[in-house]
């Protein structure tokens, strides 16, 4: 792997400077193993279009960041996308590919939480192999974010496309929407949806034991003490039920995990679950029944959009290259999960704290770990602080302090004009009226109340439980593959996306109508 030059080295001197344009905003975002995906991902990219994504960088002000790309080769990019996905075997090459590398990380990522039985040696190997499968994976899984970045415009290259393929055949603007997510909804399960789906019948099971379901709903938690005791009580009372919870909370909990931990799905929060069901009088069959009928009804939806819209090979590609990003996201999510073990048994063995772990490059860690150098804890904290890491062209550096300042002066970012409404692009139709609640991090997903629109700078997979209580969808980034559109369209809530300034222009509290028809936000008075 290629090496980062020392943050007190000047930088050596390139054809150009990079412009560095921020494409979105992450928390919590580690150093490592995040600044090795990209370099490898490239390297796929490379092979797949013939032509490398230019540079990727990250400015980190304590575990969040700017993430920029490099403002060049985009639109060239998008368009080499376009060429590559009118041929459905190289889509499907694409999508079997990055699969495999989905499942091969993950293979290599669980001994992770037995870090503690490999020698040093045995681990950087490891480290080293789980960090090219990482930006393999991540590669073949970007194509869609790079439609996404291919393009300044709301709509991205790819949507843009498929939007003139159906305007020439429907003039009415609800069914032109209703068509084009009914062809670009992929019909396969994402690991949230399963996960939701196996969560609905356990319910169903514990509803059916009438004792169990009034514990639930006699069970009141008006604090927080007395919510900590509803496992106790209950698993005392059914055992066999409470087995069961705790084995879904221990498959699942990694879907909350995001980059660094700690999980947010414990016992309690699945038991939170099943206590707001049975006292709000939800009935968890009727909900699984939807899920479990949605791809048989994705799919006959479908075929009726086909008979106006040809289902060409970009409505393939769109809802292919859809699934393979979410999965790809898992993948990463779990792999993060077991990384866990790691960056807590090097934290241990060389005096650090896991987030100073954390905060060493992928290639100091490794160095470090075959005893080719030593753990420098104070410059770990130094980028910790305020550091400015990039990769441009194969050249990898990363900036610690006022030096990094001077770098993220020089990004450029979207400009937020004032105004009542929002515009973007719709994910999945309809409209819904509510309470703004702006939602970037996990822990500001609890303040979701159910009906209120959810606001997001772009959402990930900790923010499913927030998204299944909102009325609506509204998100800053995003395109036609992304986790907010394919959330939404699994839920059948109206989602916008790509709208740029709604985490800016809107603020909690804020009432606001969505017609995601139009891809309109409008403040109300």
């Amino acid at each position: 792997m290629l090496k980062p030059t020392s943050s007190t080295r000047k930088a050596a001197s390139v054809a150009h400077d990079p412009v560095w344009l921020e494409v979105e905003q992450i928390k919590p975002f580690p150093l490592a193993p995040c600044d090795a995906i990209y370099t490898h991902a490239a390297a796929t990219v490379k092979h797949l279009l013939g032509k490398p994504i230019p540079g990727f960088a990250f400015h980190y002000r304590e575990y969040g960041i700017e993430f920029c790309i490099a403002d060049e080769d985009r639109a060239d990019l998008g368009a080499r996308i376009l060429s590559k996905i009118k041929d459905r075997a190289f889509t499907d090459s694409v999508v079997q590919t990055g699969l495999r590398a989905c499942d091969e990380l993950l293979q290599v990522a669980e001994p992770f939480v037995r870090s503690a039985d490999f020698s040093s040696a045995d681990l950087a190997d490891r480290y080293a192999r789980y960090l090219q499968l990482l930006g393999t994976s991540m590669g073949y899984g970007y194509l869609g974010n790079l439609l996404d970045y291919a393009s300044d415009d709301v709509d991205n290259v790819l949507l843009a496309e498929l939007e003139k393929r159906v305007d020439a055949k429907i003039k009415d603007r609800r069914a032109a929407i209703e068509t084009l997510v009914a062809l670009t909804t992929p019909e396969q399960l994402t690991y949230p949806n399963q996960e939701h789906q196996e969560f609905l019948r356990l319910a169903v099971d514990i509803f059916k034991n009438k004792q169990a379901k009034k514990s639930l709903q006699e069970n009141e938690t008006g604090s927080a003490s007395s919510a900590s005791l509803l496992p106790s009580v209950f698993s005392a009372r059914f055992p066999s039920l409470a087995v069961r919870i705790q084995a879904h909370c221990q498959k699942w909990a990694w879907l909350s995990f995001l980059f660094v931990g700690p999980s947010k799905w414990t016992d309690s929060y699945f038991y939170g679950l099943l206590k707001h069901m049975a006292q709000s009088g939800e009935n968890p069959a009727d909900e699984l029944a939807r899920l479990e009928a949605q791809p048989k009804n994705i799919v006959a939806a479908r075929k009726k959009a086909a008979r106006t819209v040809d289902d060409d090979s970009y409505f393939y590609a769109a809802r292919q290259l859809a699934y393979l990003k979410a999965m790809r996201k898992d993948a990463q999510v779990h792999s993060y999960y077991y990384l866990d073990g790691f960056f807590k048994y090097v934290a241990r063995q060389f005096g650090l704290s896991p987030t100073q772990a954390r905060f060493h490059t992928s290639d100091e860690l490794i160095a470090i770990l075959r005893g080719h150098q030593e753990p420098d804890a104070a410059r770990a904290n130094r980028r910790f602080k305020q550091c400015f890491f990039s990769t441009y062209r194969g050249k990898i550096e990363v900036v610690e302090g006022q030096a990094a300042a001077k770098l993220a002066e020089k990004v450029r970012r979207p400009q937020v004009v004032a105004t009542d409404q929002i515009r973007g692009s719709c994910a999945c139709p309809g409209t819904a009226s509510g309470t703004v609640k702006v939602v970037n991090t996990v822990e500001e997903a609890e303040k979701v109340l159910p009906g209120d629109i959810l606001v997001s700078y772009a959402t990930n997979p900790e923010l499913v439980s927030a998204m299944r209580k909102a009325a609506a969808i509204v998100t800053d980034m995003g395109g036609l593959t992304c986790h907010a559109a394919i959330v939404s369209r699994e839920l059948n809530i109206p989602c916008v996306i790509g709208t740029k300034n709604a985490t800016a222009v809107l603020k909690d509290g804020d009432m606001v109508k969505v017609n995601a028809d139009d891809g309109s936000v409008m403040k109300l008075a």
